[in-house]
């Protein structure tokens, strides 16, 4: 979370504003701003500070902060990766990282929501301190991204109300929302590991692709991360937690014999390591990773095609994920900008309006911990911005009621629901999506619905869709890429299925892609499943969110029949294809 380089208007600000730094001789007299209910030397130098900023922060002839925000996190990690029973690469890395949110003016109005043009720089401190809990090097790094940052803020808000002088703004919204303070202190936690034993396992785990000479890449990797956080504001909010998560990452790639690459990855999670499947589970996954790409790779193509089709398991999460979740945080648009992508989403215009079938419903739970016995991902009790985590009903009965927020105020969210992001913006993030429906129906009357639709429109084949690519890691496709605001395209079909309207039999297909979609083909669901499974998403930060959801059917999707690469072959056999005794021969 580094912050950019800070821009000023002329080095002569920074002149002017140079007596507002306060030397580091004055820490120790200044008062503690609040006892916390531990000896928490960070949490100690973060209050003391804030306090004195907020006192003391303030430019000849200028006010000082109106709110001032402090979040640190800390990132304990170890990670070994290993590839054919030989370790690629591995580390144990600790760090810490802060950054200070902070706004002149007041709630109306403030120096956010704009983007400022001025010249000039004023140089930005290193977010990154020390890993040791010293008072006066926590105190002193805190020091110099606030005065830094107040600096920064006196030329937004300046350029802000200039601009505002001689042009007129139709927002008539507040910059930001005063929250009641909040208090939760939780324990903090480090990792403690033993990192050979798990190098071990990487090791021998990989080492089980050896049996598979047709694969042209393969690894498995084990990471796991602790994840301090401290956050505390001038409104009197104090939060500090602790969140842990263990990992399993399997890869394999393939190709077929046209020279067509499928690659997939499997990941196995878990918050704490001890409940991580033990090595043979995770070596029946690496067989059925194998047996899956290998029954892609010899399957016949598929076909250009436009009917319904059915999504099941991971694929109808990952539908949800890839359509659905993007569009469902709101983002202020800035004052002075013509067009902003995130700002201007789509179905925010679609408040009070239907747009999903009038039986389905979607809820965002962050305070749900488990499904069914699972462990879910994505799931907090209190936000990034200090506050208190909400379950929001996004969806009822297909009508768009809200959408997720933090504390900056949009035309269709006033105020934060307990979603905020990180950072000055308050946008809003998701996390465990719960996928509702009123009309379900049991697995053979769905596959004998999706037939039926199919001779309907005088099909000989419909399709059902079982697995897709991870959207963010996908590597044999340019796919599940922006395309415009309203547009946006799945990820690659691994397992699809040609299911013949006649007799229901199915057929593995390869090289199929989806036509790009828009938010608009929720309204296309005609019906679910009524098995509602837990399914992880991974996002591009490497994070984890679950999605809730029966399978669906949709009435009419467009699949496109994918080329082959005419990739010629390696010249020579995969050396792991060799005999035992050549094996021996060229290890000696």
């Amino acid at each position: 979370m580094a912050r950019s380089k800070l821009f000023v208007h002329s080095q002569m600000l920074i002149l002017i504003l140079a007596p507002v730094l306060l030397t580091p001789v004055l820490l120790a007299a200044m008062p503690v701003f609040a006892e916390e209910s531990d000896d928490d030397i960070t949490l100690r130098a973060m209050a003391d500070e804030l306090s004195r900023s907020m006192q003391r922060l303030k430019a000849p002839a200028r006010s000082g902060p109106y709110f001032l925000e402090y979040a640190m996190y800390e990132n304990d990690d170890f990670s070994v990766e290993s590839s054919l029973g030989s370790i690629v690469s591995k580390s144990r890395r600790h760090g810490r990282t802060s950054f200070p949110v902070l706004r002149v003016g007041s709630y109306k109005m403030d120096n956010t929501n704009f983007v400022a043009t001025s010249g000039g720089s004023i140089d930005a401190p290193d977010d990154n301190l020390t890993v040791e809990p010293d008072y006066f090097a926590i105190r002193r790094s805190l020091w110099l991204q606030t005065d830094s940052r107040y600096k920064q803020a006196l030329e937004e808000f300046d350029e802000k109300k200039a601009y505002l002088l001689e042009k007129s703004s139709s927002e008539d919204l507040d910059d930001f929302t005063k929250e009641p303070a909040l208090t939760a202190i939780e324990p903090l936690k480090w990792l403690d590991i033993d990192t050979e034993l798990w190098t071990d396992r990487v090791r021998q785990l990989s080492g089980a692709f050896r049996k598979y000479p047709f694969l042209y890449d393969s690894w498995v990797r084990y990471d796991e991360r602790i994840l301090n956080f401290w956050l505390m504001n001038s409104e009197g909010t104090r939060v500090r937690n602790s969140e842990q998560s263990s990992r399993y990452l399997l890869y394999a790639s393939i190709r077929a014999k046209d020279g067509m690459p499928f690659s997939d990855f499997e990941p196995i999670i878990a918050h704490d390591r001890n409940k991580l499947p033990a090595p043979e589970v995770v070596s029946d996954v690496v067989e059925k990773l194998t047996s899956r790409l290998k029954a892609i790779a010899e399957a016949p193509l598929a076909e250009d095609y436009e009917g319904p089709v059915l999504f099941e398991d991971q694929a109808a999460a990952e539908f949800f994920g890839q359509i659905l979740a993007p569009y469902l945080t709101v983002v202020r648009s800035k004052i002075n900008e013509s067009f902003d992508p995130f700002g201007n989403n789509p179905l925010a215009k679609k408040m009070g309006k239907r747009v999903m079938p009038l039986f389905m419903s979607v809820t965002d739970d962050p305070l749900s911990k488990t499904y069914e016995g699972q462990e879910l991902f994505g799931t907090y009790d209190v936000d990034q911005q200090g506050v208190r985590a909400q379950k929001v009903n996004i969806i009822e009965d297909g009508i768009l009621k809200t959408l997720l927020s933090g504390r900056t105020p949009t035309r269709e969210v006033k105020r934060s629901n307990g979603h905020g992001v990180a950072g000055e913006y308050g946008t809003g993030g998701w996390s465990c999506l719960y996928i509702n429906s009123k009309k379900k129906m049991e697995r053979a009357a769905l596959y004998a619905q999706l037939r039926n639709m199919g001779k309907e429109l005088g099909l000989t084949h419909v399709y059902i869709v079982r697995r897709l690519a991870n959207s963010s890691r996908q590597e044999d496709d340019a796919i599940a890429t922006w395309s415009g605001p309203n547009s946006r395209s799945l990820s690659k079909p691994l397992l699809i299925y040609k299911v013949s309207v006649e007799d229901g039999s199915e057929t593995l297909v390869r090289g199929a892609r989806f036509a790009s979609l828009t938010y608009r083909a929720l309204k296309d669901i005609i019906a679910t499943g009524d098995e509602f499974k837990a399914f992880p998403c991974e996002t591009s930060s490497n994070n984890y969110f679950h999605v809730i959801t029966p399978s669906i059917l949709l009435r009419e999707i467009e699949i496109e029949k994918v080329s082959p690469e005419l990739v010629r072959p390696p010249v020579l056999n995969n050396p792991l294809e060799a005999s035992d005794d050549e094996r021996k021969k060229s290890s000696q």
